[in-house]
């Protein structure tokens, strides 16, 4: 369905096939709204961020909205990610319902369609199961995508600013007695939008002290509650945001804290 050359019947069908919404669906995450073909069910886990829409048939339409990102890059790290580097061959160029961007197909349990799609000034992972067959979901999923809002991305100044990730001691005290590695890690939030880490690790011993240095770059923004990071390496991060007085409180899919106090 994302060959130019369509013809007019079929195109029409397409359109008279596309599921009146039953719904709007909104979090406080990336995704502002989405509308709801009638049959389905949403729910937003608010720790990865992730809506869900489902059908009792056992349909389902997975949606996590992000920056703007390389669609075929990203589709690798997530391949990577879930253990199938060798469906990365078989990704092709997609459209979604006007939306450029990849998609993969595989058939393991169900029929698994996947998609990484741009959306306004960000992009959205597309995730359709289905028992019946790949293409049972497009009309729902293009009809979804069509009516995505993602919340405005920004960088606001209480979030921005320096702050010191975490640090790590191994046989070394705080103030580099004993023998072992030491390593500290850093991030500056610029309110431009870009950001730098930094990096320290020390190792110390019967040999001496070496000390060592790394700086990274990439950007970053805030979309509702989240927080998102892009490394120069097109890797992602993805977290629940809150701010206190001295740093930030970030959540990730698993639940678990990391605090960024501010320099």
């Amino acid at each position: 369905m994302n060959r130019l050359n369509i013809p007019i019947i079929a195109l029409a069908f397409v359109l008279l096939a596309r599921p009146t919404p039953a719904a709007t669906h909104t979090t406080r995450g990336a995704i502002a709204s989405v509308a709801v073909p009638r049959g389905f069910v949403a729910q937003h886990d608010p720790a990865s961020d992730v809506t869900l829409l489902t059908r009792d048939a056992g349909d389902q339409i997975m949606l996590l909205a992000g920056p703007a990102v390389d669609p075929r890059r990203t589709m690798v790290q997530l391949l990577q990610l879930f253990g199938a580097p060798h469906l990365i061959p078989a990704i092709e160029g997609a459209n979604l319902s006007g939306h450029p961007g990849v998609r993969v197909q595989a058939r393991v349990q169900v029929f698994e369609r996947w998609y990484v799609v741009a959306v306004g000034d960000g992009s959205v992972v597309v995730r359709l199961a289905s028992s019946t067959s790949f293409d049972h979901l497009e009309p729902e999923a293009a009809a979804v995508v069509e009516s995505l809002r993602l919340a405005p991305a920004t960088h606001p100044a209480q979030v921005a600013g320096a702050f010191d990730t975490g640090s790590y001691y191994s046989g070394v005290d705080r103030g580099g007695g004993g023998t072992g590695v030491a390593a500290d890690s850093s991030v500056h939030l610029r309110a431009d939008g870009s950001l730098v880490t930094g990096g320290q690790v020390g190792a110390s011993g019967g040999w001496g002290t070496v000390m060592g240095q790394a700086a990274e770059a990439g950007r970053w923004e805030v979309r509702g509650d989240r927080l998102h990071l892009v490394y120069a390496d097109g890797s992602l991060g993805n977290f629940r945001l809150a701010v206190f007085n001295n740093g930030l409180e970030l959540f990730d899919a698993g639940g678990r804290k990391l605090v960024w106090a501010r320099r």
